[in-house]
């Protein structure tokens, strides 16, 4: 295989093999770029699908180049069969998301933690620390305040919440199949933790280094 390649290189003109080792590095520049977003994304613990959009790009253009792979230089027969394949895979990848495409492209819905973010902001001293281990990157994003993350689960979080270094709110969800703590009981019971603002999925509670009852 090497001498034909070799061979089909010889009758390249050079520009043709400059083109051809440009494209290569771009391959490799893309398929880097892929491959470190996919590993960044892959080790934190907190994941959500949005988190892929940053790997549209590089993957569509690395599609893209192998589109013009498949259709290049082919016979007319390959050329066909490449695109029928094509079809069928965007179809079989596609069709069962049909009803979310047909849906509003834009999402105007106010999700809970938007709520809970524009209550914070209205609500409490911009010096306000908040204490979470679910979601903190949304409030961080959403409010104006210090968020302090705390680990996700275990003993390591009810450690945490024992030493919690400021007075500020806390964030803990209810509990369902994903999150497990920290344990509602277990902060009502707390004399340090009060709740403060109740929402469908999670409680605000207020944290007070002295406890308050």
């Amino acid at each position: 295989m090497n001498w034909k390649r070799k061979r089909r290189d010889h009758r390249l003109s050079p520009v043709e093999r400059a083109v051809g080792e440009t494209s290569r590095r771009l391959e490799a520049f893309l398929w880097l770029w892929a491959a470190t977003l996919l590993v960044f994304f892959s080790a934190l613990h907190h994941k959500e699908p949005r988190y892929l959009m940053p790997l549209a790009v590089p993957l569509f253009l690395l599609a893209g180049i192998g589109l013009s792979v498949l259709l290049r230089g082919r016979q007319t027969a390959a050329r066909a069969a490449g695109t029928v394949f094509l079809i069928g895979a965007l179809a079989y990848t596609f069709l069962p998301l049909h009803e979310r495409f047909e849906s509003p492209f834009n999402d105007h819905e106010v999700s809970e933690e938007m709520q809970v973010s524009d209550f914070l902001n209205h609500s409490v001293p911009p010096s306000t620390v908040l204490y979470s281990n679910f979601n903190y990157p949304v409030f961080a994003y959403y409010t104006n305040l210090r968020v302090y993350r705390l680990p996700d689960s275990g003993s390591a979080l009810y450690d945490a919440l024992s030493h919690l270094p400021d007075n500020g709110i806390l964030i803990a969800y209810r509990e369902d199949d994903v999150i497990a703590d920290p344990r509602l009981e277990w902060l009502d019971s707390n004399p340090h933790f009060r709740r403060f603002r109740e929402f469908p999925s999670l409680v605000l509670y207020e944290y007070r280094a002295s406890p308050t009852r």
